[in-house]
C-alpha cells in the first residue's frame, strides 16, 4: 500500500525521499520487533520430557513440560526432577536420553531437543 502510494506520485522532491528514510526506518523498527519479540519467545520455551513405566506414574503421565529457565545440562535436569519428584531417589537408577541416545549428566540440552526420562528397566 506505502509502495502504490510512493509509486503514484502524490509526494514529489525532497518529501519524498525524506518518507522513503521514514519508512526505512519503519520498517527496521518493526523487523527489530518482531525480532525482540521472538527472542523473548525463544528464553521461555518449556522443556518436554517423555516419560515411560514407573516414571510415567511417578510424574502422572507421559509427558511433563518444565520451564527451561536455569536448566542447561542433563545434570541440572536430573537434579530438578529429584527436588520436584522425590520418589524418583528411591529408584535404582534415572537416565536421561535425549535425541534418541542415552545422555551423560555433562551434556547441554536445548528446549527443541527431544528428552525422554528412562526409569530402570528389567529383562529377561
Amino acid at each position: 500500500m506505502v509502495e502504490r502510494w510512493l509509486r503514484t506520485g502524490q509526494k514529489k522532491g525532497p518529501q519524498r525521499a525524506n518518507l522513503k528514510t521514514n519508512l526505512t526506518f519503519l520498517t527496521k523498527t518493526y523487523t527489530y520487533s518482531i525480532a525482540n519479540k521472538h527472542a523473548k519467545k525463544m528464553r521461555t520455551v518449556d522443556f518436554t520430557i517423555l516419560a515411560f513405566g514407573i516414571a510415567k506414574d511417578i510424574i502422572g503421565g507421559s509427558q511433563l513440560v518444565l520451564p527451561s529457565q536455569g536448566i542447561k545440562t542433563v545434570g541440572e535436569l536430573k537434579a530438578h526432577m529429584l527436588t520436584k519428584y522425590p520418589a524418583f531417589g528411591k529408584l535404582n537408577s534415572l537416565a536421561f536420553a535425549v535425541n534418541n541416545e542415552y545422555a551423560k549428566d555433562e551434556l547441554a540440552i536445548d528446549p527443541m531437543d527431544e528428552i525422554v526420562l528412562i526409569p530402570p528397566v528389567s529383562g529377561g
